[in-house]
């Protein structure tokens, strides 16, 4: 019981004490950038949008068009900026979240935030690790 009591007390202040909920408590409401926003920002000026974005929590949203593990096998989904858009963005979360990606369905918009690591090599997709579900 003790361990359990400790436990989520830990819980809680790394929650209040997180930027996210600093940033809540304060009143600063923190943007939400769209797929192609996101996109377009690192394919038309990617020394700018690294500067801004890589290495930062950003909030941002999405059609979601598929959920699964990566080929690391870490939860994944993939979202665009419409059903059959041609812009992408990998939210990859955190491993116990697996059961999770069933509550993604394709189609559905849903906004996560998560830690910007940039473009991918192949360019092919804008890429967010610790990734967390912000609602729809």
């Amino acid at each position: 019981m003790h361990s359990i009591l400790q436990g989520t007390i830990i819980a809680l202040a790394a929650f209040f004490l997180s930027p996210v909920a600093a940033s809540a408590a304060s009143g600063d409401a923190e943007p939400v950038y769209s797929v192609r926003e996101l996109w377009e920002a690192f394919e038309n000026n990617p020394d700018k949008a690294h500067k801004s974005f890589t290495g930062k929590r950003i909030a941002f949203e999405g059609v979601v068009l598929s959920s699964g593990p990566s080929v690391y096998a870490t939860p994944m989904i993939v979202l665009s900026d419409r059903k059959d858009g041609d812009r992408y963005v990998a939210c990859i979360l955190p491993r116990p979240d697996f059961f999770k990606l069933r509550d993604y369905k394709a189609g559905n918009r849903y906004r996560f935030s998560g830690l910007c690591r940039g473009m991918t090599f192949d360019g092919t997709m804008v890429l967010f690790k610790e990734g967390m579900a912000m609602g729809h």
